[in-house]
């Protein structure tokens, strides 16, 4: 089976570089010293959707590609990585796992939200990269239910990257999978011993040990280590217990400010087995092949 992992998100760092002037006429070289240089660093978070697809896309007689239908990325924190002379600066850092920020994205449209609070000042200087501590990765897809009726049913299927039960003593291994409701709450543990109606099981040992009271084993190791998404594979080059990843640079920010662009793509990012070909995920391809796909990240400046 294969695990692989899928998002695509935007960071858009504005910065803008003013002067003031002597209103009645060319400023001398004392008002030039005297007068206040303003230099505005804004971050902001992007998931970008397109293209929109509704339904599974069939990318293979067997495998098909789902755009989800809105996406949550929780972070614990978020560092612009300073080059010479400058210093990294903190957009924001939570102190626990659990307390990271949810940003939501949905499919209509591109949508942005801010990363840096209101009393956090980036300094004018050379910036090379950004890091974030990843807790985890949510999307909401359609599932057709294993039910007489067939029905169809949205859920929000949440992996997890960072072990909370490591660091504070959390119920999560890195890779479980969860299902959230409508509420944000979470209510069962999927892919292991499902419920017919794809709303997971709970606690995590019910959902991920056999009849016998043994862990399962997942493509990563033993359940009572790692939960079914990823395999041995991509967790041992994972950073651990937190899950963070850093995005560099190419290129030097101008001393009168830019805009640097970092994408990673939302579309197709969930993929399974379509095994009765009926164009939805079902509880029925767990068996087979799924994952959501990590993306490439590309950055730019502008």
């Amino acid at each position: 089976m294969k695990y692989l992992i899928g998002l695509m998100v935007l960071l858009i760092l504005v910065s803008s570089a003013c002067n003031s002037s002597n209103a009645n006429g060319p400023a001398t070289a004392d008002q030039d010293n005297e007068s206040t240089r303003e230099y505005s660093l804004y971050v902001k978070l992007t998931a970008n959707f397109s293209p929109i697809d509704q339904a599974l896309t069939k990318f293979s007689p067997q495998i098909a590609l789902y755009t989800p239908k809105e996406y949550r990325v929780g972070l614990k924190s978020a560092v612009l990585i300073g080059g010479e002379n400058t210093s990294d600066v903190v957009l924001f850092e939570k102190s626990n796992l659990m307390e990271s920020i949810p940003f939501n994205f949905k499919q209509s449209g591109i949508d942005s939200t801010s990363l840096i609070p209101p009393d956090v000042s980036i300094p004018e200087g050379l910036y090379l990269a950004v890091r974030f501590e990843l807790y985890y990765l949510q999307m909401k897809i359609a599932v057709r239910l294993d039910d007489e009726a067939h029905t169809s049913v949205d859920r929000n299927i949440r992996i997890y990257f960072s072990d909370d039960a490591e660091v504070e003593s959390g119920p999560h291994q890195p890779g479980d999978v969860t299902h959230i409701n409508a509420n944000n709450q979470e209510v069962g543990w999927m892919f292991g011993s499902d419920t017919e109606d794809f709303t997971g099981v709970s606690p995590r040992e019910s959902a991920y040990k056999d009849e016998d009271g043994n862990w399962v084993s997942f493509a990563a190791g033993s359940a009572q280590f790692f939960g079914p998404f990823g395999d041995a594979t991509f967790w041992n080059k994972a950073n651990k217990p937190i899950y963070s990843f850093v995005r560099p640079f190419n290129f030097t920010m101008p001393s009168e400010g830019g805009t640097i662009i970092v994408t990673f793509r939302v579309a197709d990012c969930w993929a399974c087995d379509d095994r009765n070909g009926d164009g939805y995920f079902n509880p029925s391809d767990i068996g087979g092949s799924w994952h959501m796909s990590f993306p490439g990240i590309s950055v730019a400046l502008q």
